[in-house]
Order: structure tokens, then C-alpha cells, then sequence
């Protein structure tokens, strides 16, 4: 019996929902080459990073697998359908896996020559900065010396012979010591000149590399969204094509006779499965206290509600791992899903009476729940994630009554929900 099935019979409990068909060579080798194609999945399933290439109509649906399950053509349609796709899903992930790894190169080849233009510029800043002391050292001292020669010089040596020939020795012994002092001031001044021509030189050069690192950093900076994007979405893709490829195993046994079930008995059984991954996981949120409210996510609070950064922190922080289950704090409706500013991806869940409630920054297309959608408390409405204005992976929790925001934490506590 294959796995999915013995899964599904300790899930949905005991084996009335089984019929026990003889199973053939023939369908043994396509057993194996279905497994074969399972684990090629699992083995790339951690490096996905785009959606599924298949459209939803290209999924066969339950009616149509129940439906197949009693003609043997159209069962082996419904099979060759089935493995196809699980073929397709292990060609996008190799695709999409080759494509990471391409822009996450990119992106760490990119950052290391913005790394070394960085230092080359600073160096060349530096060049320029002390060129320009030195020049401009230099030009003071040139004015020192030429102000110097001008004062002993003593002003129109000709007025002061006729005026006092007496002082003849010492006007000439002046005279000598000013065209020597001269002759020093032009050369400190032709020396300050070239220092101002290497300084500008060197400003010029250092001018020419800030626009080069500017350009660099910026698609460094595009590089690293790229990455992230696809690090973000390989995840993504890895819980979404694991449930596909889930769901097509389970498929795939009903309509080999192999396993009789219902799609609401399929999902069900998924739910069964989620509770035991939690619980596995030691995910302690979801219980839904006596006021009818629930934990949205477990973790250490890293920022709360109040002032903060000159601003005003309008929610509760709780930080978590990428993809940790967000749970819906209160029974409500949804009312928004998707981008909305700083928040990035979000969802908004309206309680009734004006109460509502937030759940910012999941990944790109991270929730599971869409507008006009009943949830109850605790059930699951997306993953922790970090976009929008986010440096890290964490739920951005908010509560509005009908006179504004409120503080989650103490509104939680008054509830009986403590974080």
C-alpha cells in the first residue's frame, strides 16, 4: 500500500474507506515510476523558487478523478495526466533552482566590486583631501614669503640712496636677501601651483568613481531584491507544490482503485496532517480562549505598540521564522489581501462593531485566505514573512476599535491571550 494511502486510513480512521484491488506487474513498474518522480520533487523542492507552470484548469479536479475511477480509459488518461504534471514539477523546480543560483551569483559578484569601489573611493577621497591641505598649506606659505620679501626689500630703493646715502651697504645686503626671498616665494607658489592641479586632478578622478560606485550600488541593490525575491518565493513554492504534489499522489491512488476517497475527506485529512506538522513542530498558538480570541503567532516581541523612531508604532512585533502559520486572532471576515504600502503583503480581518484586525508583512502571495472569506479564530490565514518596511521575518500585528488603533498586547491580555 503506498504511503499516501496508509496516511489517509490512520488520518480518516480505519480501513472502511479502502478497497483492496490485485495489483499487476504493469501497475507495480508505474508505481515505481511514480515514486521515482516523487523524490525527484523532494530532492528539489528546496530550491524552487517560481509557481507552478500549470494553470488551475490544468489540474484535473476530484469529479473528474471519481468520475475516471470506473472507465479504464479514462483512468489511464487521468493517470498519464496526473504523472505528467509530477514530472512538470520536478522540471520547474531544476528550472527555477538554476535560475536562483544565477541571481544570487549575480548578486554576490555584484556586492563584492561595490565592496572594493567603495574602498578605492574612500582611498581616492582621501588622496584628494590631503592634496588639498597641501596645496593649500603651500599657497599660504608662498604668500608668507612674498609678504616677507616685501618687507625687507623696504619699498623704492632709489628714493632711499638720494634720501640717506649713508645706508648704501645696508640697502644693497637688503636688496640681495629680498631677490632671495623672492626667488624662494616663486617656487613655493610654482609648487603650491602643481599641489592645486593634483588636487583638483585627484578630486576630479574621485568625483568620476563616487558615479561609478553609485551605479554599482544600485545594481547591487537590485541584484539583492532579485535574490531575495526568489529566496522568498522558493519557499513559497516549496509549501505550494508540496501540496500539489500531494494532493496528485492522493488523486493518483483513487483513480488506480487504490484508495476511495472524497475530496472533502482529502482535505480533512490535510487538516489532520497540518495539526500533527504544528504540534510536531511544538507551534503552541491557535487555542481559542473563553472571549473567542486566539493567539496569531508565537515568538519573542521585537518592537511594541507606542512612540518610536519620532514616529508612532501602531501594532505589536512578534518575530518569527519565514513561513511560520499566522492564525486569525478572532472570528471575521476578510476584507483585504495583498500589497498595501510599508506593510507590504497583508490582511485585514473585520470582527464586527468596528473591531478589526491586521496581519502585516507576509511573504509575496503568502496568504491563504482572499477577500470576503469567513475565518474562524485560530484558523490559518498566511505565513510570517518580511516585506514592506521589514528588516527581518515577523507578524506586524495591529487592532482597530471604533475609536482607533489600540495596543494588541494589553487588548490581548484582557482576553486571556498572553505572548
Amino acid at each position: 500500500m503506498p504511503p499516501i494511502v496508509r496516511s489517509y486510513l490512520h488520518r480518516l480512521g480505519g480501513d472502511r474507506l479502502f478497497r483492496r484491488h490485485p495489483k499487476s506487474a504493469n501497475h507495480r513498474r508505474r508505481r515505481i515510476g511514480l515514486m521515482a518522480g516523487i523524490q525527484a520533487i523532494a530532492l528539489g523542492a528546496a530550491v524552487v523558487v517560481a509557481p507552478l507552470p500549470a494553470s488551475a484548469e490544468e489540474y484535473p479536479s476530484w469529479d473528474e478523478v471519481l468520475a475516471a475511477r470506473g472507465n479504464a480509459e479514462s483512468a489511464q488518461r487521468a493517470v498519464d495526466q496526473i504523472n505528467a504534471l509530477l514530472v512538470q514539477l520536478a522540471a520547474e523546480a531544476e528550472r527555477t533552482a538554476a535560475d536562483l543560483e544565477v541571481k544570487s551569483r549575480r548578486w554576490q559578484v555584484l556586492n563584492q566590486q561595490t565592496m572594493q569601489k567603495q574602498a578605492e573611493t574612500q582611498a581616492l577621497q582621501e588622496q584628494s583631501q590631503q592634496a588639498e591641505a597641501t596645496a593649500i598649506e603651500s599657497e599660504t606659505m608662498a604668500g608668507r614669503w612674498a609678504a616677507q620679501a616685501v618687507r625687507v626689500g623696504g619699498g623704492d630703493p632709489t628714493l632711499r640712496l638720494f634720501t640717506a646715502p649713508e645706508d648704501a651697504d645696508n640697502l644693497l645686503t637688503a636688496i640681495g636677501v629680498s631677490a632671495r626671498m623672492s626667488s624662494q616665494a616663486n617656487l613655493v607658489y610654482e609648487r603650491a601651483i602643481q599641489e592645486r592641479n593634483t588636487a583638483r586632478s585627484l578630486a576630479g578622478q574621485a568625483a568620476v568613481m563616487e558615479r561609478e560606485l553609485e551605479q554599482l550600488e544600485a545594481e547591487a541593490e537590485t541584484a539583492m531584491q532579485e535574490a531575495q525575491a526568489a529566496s522568498e518565493a522558493a519557499t513559497k513554492a516549496q509549501v505550494e507544490q508540496e501540496a500539489r504534489r500531494t494532493e496528485l499522489e492522493a488523486q493518483l491512488a483513487v483513480v488506480r482503485g487504490e484508495l476511495e476517497i472524497t475530496e472533502a475527506q482529502y482535505k480533512e485529512g490535510e487538516r489532520i496532517r497540518r495539526e500533527e506538522e504544528l504540534a510536531g513542530l511544538g507551534i503552541d498558538w491557535g487555542q481559542v480562549s473563553s472571549s473567542g480570541w486566539a493567539k496569531p503567532v508565537s515568538g519573542f516581541i521585537s518592537s511594541y505598540y507606542g512612540p518610536r523612531d519620532g514616529g508612532w508604532h501602531n501594532g505589536l512585533d512578534i518575530a518569527q521564522g519565514c513561513w511560520v502559520p499566522e492564525l486569525s486572532a478572532k472570528a471575521g471576515v476578510v476584507t483585504r489581501v495583498g500589497w498595501y504600502g510599508g506593510y507590504g503583503y497583508s490582511v485585514d480581518i473585520d470582527h464586527g462593531g468596528g473591531l478589526w484586525t491586521r496581519y502585516a508583512h507576509m511573504p509575496d502571495g503568502g496568504a491563504v485566505v482572499s477577500p470576503g472569506q469567513w475565518v474562524e479564530a485560530g484558523q490559518q490565514i498566511g505565513y510570517v514573512g518580511t516585506t514592506g518596511n521589514s528588516t527581518g521575518c515577523h507578524l506586524h500585528f495591529e487592532i482597530y476599535t471604533p475609536s482607533g488603533s489600540t495596543d494588541p498586547l494589553s487588548f490581548m491580555t484582557a482576553q486571556g491571550i498572553y505572548f
